[in-house]
């Protein structure tokens, strides 16, 4: 019923006011005498008068309401001060639920004060009391409009509130979904480059070799293909922590930390590279992000010098402070011929810089004056400072 009664509002207003003026064309015995004794006519033309405009209440609602106050007041006396004021209080309701507050506010003073009026006359007469009365009805409907626009308005705020809500949960889901995604390529990177730059390398080396040194030749071949089984290796761990709930920890693979920089500088110096590292300062527990990142600071900037300083030697050092650590890798120029430098599109220095960033600490990456190159990263043993 309630559905039907909104697809057709329309209808409905228009059967509410015409009923409403076939009520106010009846003659009930309790109205006042000066109605009962006028022609059906005049009631017809009164009901028209004062019901007709609240087909536009909605639409004109200030305007209806004021006309209405004046409309009652014009037929007081004709109609014995009872009519009128029967449709005020609907009028009233629509002209508050439809502006403003204090539009609202000012109307309905305005209205009960006009409506005052009628005393000069009605009070030596002892009708006061029906004076009275149409204050009270006016006042009513424009308080209830005033209540239901202040209720309409504390749930569109609600509606407002809880779609903001959601907007903002939705934006903090995109957000985390890109932060994954940049996390996720920056693994694949750290994972894939590394080796992908020892297998060309190495390859570049055989071929280069294969003739005139066949046991070097074999070596870098073997070079290459441990490399290639390790790159399988931890792509098959960051694809499986994807496949997988994040909470299966017997299907993540360890993460590298500072314990296996030893490990990532043999590798390094069996490829062609006289790779060194040097510990200054006593070693201490850093938390797994910290670790990480000094891996991997370390594996892309070994992995740049494999692509852009073939055969360079290069230095690893560790410097441990009471409250920092600082990763820095050097190499001097290249001097490999058999391959030219590559080139590189910067991924690997924002991804280092990123990853830096993200666990609190500060990258520095520049040429030196004899040619090589330094990246330095100095991270909070304490994680993510804010």
């Amino acid at each position: 019923m309630i559905a039907w009664a909104r697809r057709h509002a329309r209808a409905v207003d228009i059967a509410f006011v015409v009923g409403f003026a076939v009520v106010m064309m009846l003659p009930l015995p309790q109205r006042p005498a000066a109605w009962q004794n006028s022609s059906p006519l005049w009631h017809a033309i009164l009901a028209a008068l004062l019901a007709g405009p609240l087909l536009l209440r909605w639409r004109r609602p200030r305007p209806v309401f004021g006309f209405l106050v004046l409309a009652t007041l014009a037929t007081w006396a004709p109609a014995g001060g009872y009519v009128g004021h029967l449709a005020l209080p609907i009028a009233g309701y629509a002209m508050a639920v439809s502006v403003e507050r204090s539009l609202a506010v000012r109307d309905t003073a305005a209205a009960l004060l006009v409506l005052l009026l009628p005393t000069l006359w009605t009070i030596p007469d002892g009708t006061a009391g029906a004076v009275l009365e149409a204050e009270a009805w006016t006042a009513l409907g424009c308080v209830l409009g005033m209540a239901t626009a202040s209720q309409r308005r504390y749930f569109r705020e609600a509606r407002e509130r809880v779609r903001a809500a959601e907007l903002s949960r939705e934006e903090e889901a995109a957000r985390r979904v890109a932060e994954e995604r940049l996390r996720i390529s920056r693994e694949l990177h750290d994972v894939i480059a590394h080796h992908v730059a020892v297998i060309n390398v190495q390859s570049g080396v055989a071929g280069h070799l294969l003739r005139t040194d066949p046991d070097a030749a074999e070596q870098a071949l073997h070079t290459a293909r441990v490399s290639a089984q390790t790159v399988l290796a931890e792509l098959g761990g960051v694809l499986a922590v994807l496949r997988h709930d994040t909470g299966a920890e017997g299907l993540r693979a360890p993460t590298p930390g500072i314990d296996r920089i030893p490990d990532l500088v043999a590798t390094s110096s069996g490829q062609g590279h006289a790779v060194n590292l040097e510990v200054e300062g006593t070693s201490q527990e850093t938390p797994d992000g910290v670790g990480l990142t000094a891996y991997r600071v370390v594996q892309e900037a070994l992995t740049n010098v494999h692509k852009h300083a073939p055969a360079a030697a290069a230095r690893v050092r560790l410097s441990w402070e009471p409250q920092r650590l600082t990763v820095s890798v050097t190499n001097e120029p290249g001097t490999s011929p058999t391959d030219p430098p590559a080139a590189g599109n910067g991924l690997g220095l924002i991804g280092m810089r990123e990853r830096v960033a993200a666990a609190g600490g500060a990258l520095t990456a520049q040429r030196l004056p004899d040619g090589g190159f330094l990246v330095r990263a100095q991270l909070p043993l304490e994680g993510r400072t804010s």
